[in-house]
């Protein structure tokens, strides 16, 4: 059986053997399950309650959140300023269509639980490209362990001899994707469902319903013609032979949360924070039950003279004799106060130690100076700076594979309508002027929203108090939820003067 299988199955293998000695798996699924909460996964209790305060997850959506908090925005320059106007504006009307804001958002939490982030872009033909065009491209979110480099001691995606994408996939799809493209009745039943769902991140990913199978996309560059090739096959069934996708770059974007000399697999932000997380975790542990076993105290009695105690309230105790020296309550030794001020410096430490200190998370911070608040929160951002760039790289990486796609998949003028300050106006991605020149990718951050509101705010107090302007042009001009029912409040003013 083994002389059957593919020549991609055989090259899995192997970036499953590279991800099993480096423990990649292993460690995803561990920070995976911190995040949600399931933090005492295999762990034996022993009566121990096993409480869960979960800083990890606090500390990553917040890192998320704060990395995120700036507008992102796709530009594209060259000789043609109209055409590179065009291609922009294109991008960003499918980066509001195809969601990409959100994608960001779950891949920046794919790169702190797992260490990378990575996207698919292909070809599709059957999708709507407006006024009536068909085909278009598309991106989707892969996860790190389903993308495996030729070289894994480098992390430059387009120096690769090869890329390979895992995924599986009902079974009955894989075989009318086979029929399609004409492969033989006798291998198509050699597609069969399988249980390889090790090249899946997450407990979950174990429990699947019947008929699902592996199939695998394999890119590698042509030396011949210098283009993008592609093929794909399952263990032992090649459901398409090679094809030419006339593209330049491999279409897969791929980043690492903190870089690892000599490999392609980052290193992931929960990986660092679990150990500071069990260890939190324990010693509340431990605090509650010696709290638990200690809180009451024990009674001890004469059984000479009380034959037995009763701790209902209210209830009776018969003794004979005197009841002096009947009985008394042994007092428990405390709990060093020590422990508790230990998990709250445990808790400190580890976010800042992360970036994420009171300046970001917004505690203990007095919101009446926005200047200091916009210099804290600018320099609580200076530990996160190398994410950023990170993510800014991927993105660049991500719009050069679009414009690759624009430049050699698009056969037909397409027509984008765009608002300006003359109102509705048509714009056309010409693509007979799209190859003649080259284009340059750079990436507009925004000003955090957080500190523009307060910096605008801040500005309008001062107008206001100036005399600059009055109450209503004040009011106009808040951040919106700023004041509650400001419109009517404007009409309320407007009546009275």
């Amino acid at each position: 059986m083994f002389n059957n299988l593919t020549n991609e199955w055989r090259l899995y293998q192997n970036g499953k053997d590279y991800n099993n000695r480096i423990s990649y798996k292993a460690n995803c699924d561990k920070n995976e399950r911190f995040y949600v909460g399931d933090q005492w996964f295999g762990v034996k209790a022993n009566n121990l309650p096993t409480p869960v305060f979960n800083i990890f997850k606090r500390i990553t959506d917040h890192i998320i959140a704060f990395v995120l908090s700036s507008p992102l925005k796709v530009l594209y320059s060259s000789v043609d300023s109209e055409m590179a106007n065009a291609i922009s504006k294109h991008i960003e009307q499918k980066w509001e269509k195809d969601r990409i804001d959100a994608k960001l958002r779950h891949l920046l939490l794919d790169a702190a639980l797992t260490g990378d982030m990575a996207t698919h872009t292909y070809w599709d033909a059957n999708i709507d490209g407006g006024n009536g065009i068909k085909g278009d491209f598309v991106t989707e979110c892969v996860d790190g362990i389903n993308v495996f480099f030729g070289n894994v001691n480098e992390c430059d995606v387009q120096k690769q001899p090869y890329i390979l994408i895992a995924g599986r996939t009902m079974t009955d799809y894989l075989k009318n994707e086979a029929l399609q493209n004409k492969v033989s009745k006798a291998k198509i039943n050699d597609i069969l469902p399988d249980s390889d769902n090790s090249s899946q991140l997450g407990d979950r990913a174990e429990l699947e319903l019947d008929g699902k199978t592996t199939f695998l996309i394999k890119y590698w560059k042509n030396p011949s013609d210098g283009k993008i090739y592609w093929t794909k096959s399952t263990k032992t069934v090649v459901i398409r032979e090679a094809v030419n996708t006339n593209l330049s770059l491999y279409p897969i974007a791929f980043s690492n949360w903190t870089k690892r000399k000599n490999s392609y697999h980052g290193q992931a932000l929960g990986t660092g924070l679990v150990p500071n997380q069990i260890f939190i975790n324990k010693v509340f542990a431990m605090a509650m039950k010696h709290m638990m076993d200690t809180a009451f105290p024990k009674a001890v009695y004469d059984k000479t003279r009380v034959s037995g105690w009763n701790n209902a309230i209210g209830s009776a105790i018969g003794v004979n004799g005197d009841i002096n020296n009947v009985a008394t309550y042994l007092e428990p030794a405390g709990m060093d106060g020590g422990v508790i001020a230990l998990i709250d410096r445990a808790m400190q430490y580890t976010t800042e130690s992360m970036g994420a200190n009171d300046a970001m998370l917004g505690q203990h911070i007095r919101p009446d100076n926005a200047s200091a608040i916009v210099a804290l929160q600018q320099s609580a951002a200076i530990p996160l700076d190398n994410i950023k760039q990170n993510l800014y790289e991927f993105i660049e990486d991500m719009a050069r594979i679009w414009l690759d796609f624009i430049i050699n998949k698009y056969s037909v003028n397409r027509q984008i309508t765009i608002e300006s300050d003359k109102g509705f106006e048509t714009i056309v991605l010409d693509y007979t002027r799209l190859k003649n020149v080259s284009y340059n990718v750079k990436i507009d951050v925004g000003a955090s929203s957080y500190w523009s509101e307060i910096a605008s705010t801040k500005t309008l107090d001062n107008l206001l108090a100036t005399g600059n302007i009055d109450i209503v042009q004040y009011l106009k001009r808040l951040p919106q939820g700023y004041v509650p029912k400001a419109k009517e409040l404007i009409e309320e003013i407007g009546v009275r003067s």
